[in-house]
């Protein structure tokens, strides 16, 4: 069988990524928090919602509380990973974020009695490897690195646990009937938590409108991508496996093209500590692949 469809996740990869250059740069010019989180929730909200029409099984209502569950940790692991972009750079928070299948197995062996093979083993201590290299290869006086790392390690936990519930929990509902319930929750937590950001969405500086377009207009485009591609192709490790690239690629277009959108982590950072970064991402893609294997 051809696994041409990977090609999803891959573009994806690149696609995460890229809008996590555009969300910085928002960041950089002045939108506030709460812009870049309410609007983003909503975007997905919007994107997944005809899914409830499109599903193919009656939607059990009495068990709402399942999806509405797994929107939760996905709004708990959105806001973990914008106060770390917030904080720190996109070419550490990225990389760290590709550790999510492995953590994806773990949890699903500690909660659900899922067996573990030592390649699982390896994988987390080469996943682990990568992020602790990452910190103290990036330590600097301030502190950032360390608060990024925890903030990126909490968001990857999150979105974690958010699979291994959807891998659960997902069956009765049909996966588009569940990920439209997920994403609605998303946008309601999106506007419930709105009063406790400082700044106001509507109050946009002109400077981050196209960037904060940008990368809500991307991050739709991905989910939905890697939406598609595990609810037809039923493949969820081999994409899993091919989206991890993308803490390769965060790393890649900051080196690249970063310098053009305005973000100057590449020369903030310099050449010594940005192949760290990139050694790092890769001990993390490693890991994921051998998760894949085992």
């Amino acid at each position: 069988m051809s696994r041409s469809y990977l090609l999803l996740p891959f573009a994806a990869a690149v696609i995460f990524a890229l809008s996590t250059l555009c969300y910085k740069r928002a960041l950089k010019e002045g939108a506030s928090l709460s812009s870049v989180f309410a609007l983003t929730n909503l975007a997905l909200s919007f994107v997944f919602l005809p899914l409830l029409v499109a599903a193919p099984s009656p939607i059990p209502w009495d068990r709402w509380f399942h999806p509405a569950t797994a929107g939760a940790l996905f709004f708990l692991g959105h806001l973990c990973h914008f106060l770390a972009l917030r904080r720190g750079d996109v070419s550490v928070v990225t990389p760290i974020m590709g550790a999510k299948v492995i953590l994806v197995a773990l949890l699903a062996a500690g909660l659900f009695d899922a067996r573990l093979s030592p390649g699982d083993w390896w994988a987390a201590v080469l996943a682990g490897a990568g992020v602790i290299l990452m910190g103290v290869s990036d330590s600097r006086p301030e502190g950032n690195s360390t608060a990024t790392i925890l903030l990126a390690l909490a968001s990857c936990l999150a979105f974690a646990l958010c699979d291994v519930w959807i891998q659960q929990w997902a069956a009765p509902f049909g996966i588009w009937g569940f990920v439209a319930i997920l994403f609605l929750t998303v946008g309601c937590g999106g506007l419930l938590a709105m009063p406790l950001f400082r700044g106001q969405p509507s109050r946009l500086p002109p400077a981050t409108r196209k960037w904060l377009a940008a990368g809500i207009g991307l991050t739709a485009l991905q989910a939905l991508l890697i939406s598609t591609s595990i609810g037809i192709w039923r493949d969820a490790t081999g994409v899993n496996v091919v989206y991890g690239l993308r803490g390769v690629w965060g790393v890649a277009l900051v080196w690249w093209i970063g310098h053009r959108m305005g973000i100057t982590e590449r020369r903030e950072a310099g050449t010594t500590r940005m192949s760290w970064r990139l050694f790092s991402a890769f001990l993390v893609v490693l890991g994921v692949v051998l998760t894949a294997l085992s």
